[in-house]
């Protein structure tokens, strides 16, 4: 327990910082946007929504609804001991099997709950839950042992350094009053929020060790969809860079190849150039030397009558 309170607080931070930075945002706008591109029944398939149980307590009285998303598929109004005298009509909104809704959520009245805005320190962040919970008999008329409490941050006034804090509260008897009512109807809550005007407020008061869930066999469809989804796109990429690198390598390969060929044809040329030097230089020596017959008439006048020569060097 020790340690998942030690990871669970920087899970936290990382979650709020997702949720105040724009990458939410953006990824949101990218999936509908990816969604849009689809034909319209893969289209209601992948953006399918669980249906939910929202009951809300007026008394003995209990009104409820089952919703999927906006969607109103039902709804009822009766009090606690008619439903458990004849709850046929509740098991139609709760569903069997797939059609079995995901959550149950109670919205209880405003009279119940206390809301309250505060301004708290900058640093409070870090662990806002005991910050609020020291400061729950100062905010309401109890004391933090004696209410169930959610808080979300409003905004971060960066200037004044404080976070804009909106803290609901209930006394643990209401809730315990409602779960003993859906408890003799043998539902279990998973959400436990405020209403305002029949709006929820979207906190949830229910302790996490009290809450349950219905799991929905679609929405794990869906999950491995996406993974497999996501599988085979790394796939595909991953094929990709495979055969960029394989078209990369022969590429170099030709390149290495012309560069061979290059620095032959360049050898060649070299030898050539060489050779025609070579050629050139004999040739300009055979020019440059002079005639047999020149050399004996320059003989001729330097010798004098009379010498006779043996051979000529």
């Amino acid at each position: 327990m020790q340690m998942i309170q030690i990871l669970s607080q920087p899970l936290e931070r990382l979650r709020e910082r997702y949720a105040e930075s724009g990458v939410r945002t953006f990824l949101h706008w990218w999936g509908e946007e990816l969604l849009n591109c689809l034909p319209p029944r893969w289209r209601a398939f992948l953006q399918y929504e669980p249906a939910c149980l929202l009951i809300r307590t007026e008394g003995d009285e209990l009104q409820v609804e089952r919703r999927r998303g906006r969607q109103l598929e039902g709804d009822l109004r009766a009090s606690v001991q008619s439903l458990k005298v004849d709850r046929s009509a509740l098991d139609q909104l709760v569903g069997q099997g797939d059609e079995r809704v995901s959550e149950i959520i109670v919205a209880l009245p405003a009279t119940d709950v206390m809301r309250r805005r505060l301004h708290l320190p900058e640093a409070a962040k870090s662990n806002l839950n005991q910050v609020l919970a020291f400061e729950m008999d100062r905010q309401t008329p109890f004391k933090a042992d004696q209410v169930y409490f959610d808080a979300r941050v409003l905004r971060r006034d960066a200037q004044a350094r404080q976070l804009i804090v909106d803290l609901v509260a209930v006394p643990k008897a209401v809730v315990t009053a409602a779960l003993a009512q859906l408890s003799e109807l043998e539902l279990a809550p998973t959400i436990i929020d405020g209403r305002q005007q029949d709006e929820q407020l979207g906190f949830n008061l229910l302790p996490a060790a009290m809450r349950t869930r219905q799991a929905d066999p679609r929405v794990r469809i869906n999950w491995i969809l996406a993974l497999g989804a996501v599988a085979l796109t790394g796939i595909v990429m991953w094929q990709s860079l495979a055969m960029r690198e394989r078209t990369l390598e022969a590429l170099l390969d030709d390149v290495e190849l012309a560069k061979q060929e290059t620095l032959q044809s360049a050898e060649m040329e070299r030898q050539v150039r060489e050779a025609i030097n070579a050629a050139n230089f004999l040739a300009r020596k055979r020019i440059e030397r002079p005639a047999t017959i020149e050399v004996l008439r320059e003989l001729t006048q330097l010798i004098p009558d009379g010498t006779w020569l043996d051979r000529s060097v």
